[in-house]
């Protein structure tokens, strides 16, 4: 009888860097903390995550942890590791007091797995649509009321 030879399983993850702004003044941008976010799939569907302090970002939750609510800190951070290659919304759900609302953004991770000939290590490259760097910025002020709406009487 053969022996089958062994071979390897390679799981990669990745990490989105987001950073949230102060916008107000395009040539003074500072940093923003306060604001809250949750990521969805594809689908539309919440991707659960919980603060994992020795990591300093969010991770997916595993087992019976329960997803909350990512805040950016005092250096405007709220960065998440763990997720697969795929793409993604981030969407603004609390916004700091005095904040106009930012809009949804779009995370792509496309990435490229190849295995090495030695089936020892593989390597991943990142396709150019990818976003994994984010600058979430908001600025100051009163939205305007949406066409149709009642707006004011000056």
């Amino acid at each position: 009888m053969g022996k089958t030879a062994p071979d390897s399983v390679w799981v990669f993850t990745y990490k989105v860097d987001n950073t949230k702004w102060d916008a107000t003044d395009a040539n003074n941008k500072k940093k923003l903390a306060g604001a809250g976010f949750k990521l969805y799939d594809s689908k539309d569907k919440e991707v659960k995550l919980i603060k994992d302090d020795n990591l300093s970002a969010y991770r997916p939750v595993k087992g019976t942890e329960t997803g909350v609510e990512m805040f950016s800190d005092e250096n405007g951070k709220f960065n998440i590791v763990g997720l697969d290659a795929g793409t993604y919304t981030l969407r603004e759900t609390t916004t700091p007091s005095g904040y106009n609302k930012c809009k949804d953004i779009t995370v792509i991770i496309n990435a490229k797995h190849v295995e090495n000939s030695d089936g020892a290590s593989a390597n991943v490259t990142l396709e150019k649509d990818s976003t994994m760097k984010i600058d979430v910025d908001n600025k100051k002020g009163s939205s305007l009321p949406s066409t149709g709406g009642i707006g004011s009487n000056r």
